[in-house]
Order: structure tokens, then C-alpha cells, then sequence
């Protein structure tokens, strides 16, 4: 029978990465990913530029008014 756990390896847990300063974690990074700093650093750098962009158009779709902060209210 095959179950779920037979086909993912239940050992991997879930990591959450806080800021990067100058291009370094904040927080200790397991083995595995060490190698992999500068690729995080991009993709952690990208996924916050892709937040705040969208961010900015709810802000310009619920017409926040300039008085109020517009379309940086978000």
C-alpha cells in the first residue's frame, strides 16, 4: 500500500528566513543551504520587490486617496 509518508521523506520540516543584512542571513542556515546564501539572498530580495508592487495596486484599486497616504498606503 502506499501512503503519503512512504513517498515524502517526513523527516523535512518547514523554515521560515527573516531580513538579510549586506547579503547575509540572520539566522543560522542548515548545512544544505549554506552554499546556497547568495541565491536566497536574490530570491528573498525579489519576492519583497514582488510584494510591494502588488501591494501598490491594491492601494491604486480601492482608490485610497492621496490625503491618506494613496498609493503608499499599503
Amino acid at each position: 500500500m502506499v501512503t503519503l509518508e512512504s513517498c515524502f521523506d517526513t523527516s523535512l520540516r518547514a523554515m521560515n528566513f527573516g531580513e538579510f543584512k549586506d547579503g547575509k542571513a540572520q539566522q543560522p542556515l542548515p548545512p544544505l543551504l549554506q552554499q546556497h546564501e547568495a541565491e536566497l539572498n536574490q530570491f528573498h530580495d525579489y519576492c519583497h520587490d514582488l510584494m510591494l508592487k502588488i501591494l501598490r495596486l491594491f492601494a491604486i484599486g480601492l482608490k485610497i486617496d492621496e490625503a491618506g497616504g494613496g498609493s503608499q498606503f499599503l
